[in-house]
């Protein structure tokens, strides 16, 4: 049997942390790049630098990474900037995206570490990552990017970032009743879980039937 190389630490750190990075900047301004590039702007040249780095890494380190971890760090930025997209500026979804990779990775870890059953890491990326991103919301909001939005606690008002933190508080708060009633009432119905074997079978077989890999 073939034994795979344990990708970890600080390779598996970078391979998330680059494409957060980048979606988070693709994400809030994508249609503003070849103009910042084109007028000379200091954030031009930098969205041109990261994107050059961040190829420069994934060469390096093409045999050590792999794709899961790629398109993890992807939706880890994708979560965490989505609540602050339309109200904080390019600069500051580089902030939240690189904050953003660390954030996740240390969740990721700490889930493995305890082994809780949670293989989708829905939590740990989508969860934590929106989290930060609804908190990094009443951080750096500006009315200079959305007159019609409200300012962060970096532009002088800080009850916005209290709102962000009730805001997240409550949506906790909801999503867990909802969940634990919904899994009850699964639980009491059909079931939770599998047994042991058909999960070493594969649910595609024991649950549905058919291969679904060949």
């Amino acid at each position: 049997m073939e034994v795979q190389p344990r990708r970890g630490g600080w390779r598996t750190f970078l391979q998330v942390l680059g494409p957060a990075y980048l979606v988070a900047i693709g994400y809030m301004d994508p249609g503003n790049w070849a103009t910042d590039l084109a007028a000379g702007s200091t954030l031009g040249y930098r969205l041109l630098w990261v994107v050059a780095l961040s190829s420069l890494m994934a060469t390096l380190l093409q045999s050590l990474c792999c794709r899961l971890g790629i398109a993890t760090g992807m939706v880890v930025g994708l979560a965490a900037v989505t609540p602050a997209a339309g109200f904080v500026s390019p600069l500051a979804a580089m902030v939240i995206g690189a904050v953003a990779a660390p954030l996740c990775y240390y969740a990721i870890r700490f889930r493995q570490n305890r082994n809780l059953d949670e293989s989708m890491d829905v939590w740990a990326c989508h969860g934590m990552a929106s989290t930060w991103g609804m908190i990094a919301t009443g951080l750096f909001a500006t009315l200079e990017v959305n007159s019609a939005g409200a300012n962060g606690l970096f532009s002088g008002n800080p009850k916005q970032l209290a709102l962000q933190f009730l805001g997240v508080v409550v949506t906790i708060a909801f999503t867990f009743v909802v969940t634990y009633v919904v899994a009850k009432v699964l639980d009491l119905s059909i079931g939770l879980r599998v047994t042991t074997m058909e999960e070493e079978v594969g649910l595609d077989i024991s649950a549905h039937g058919e291969r679904a890999y060949s």
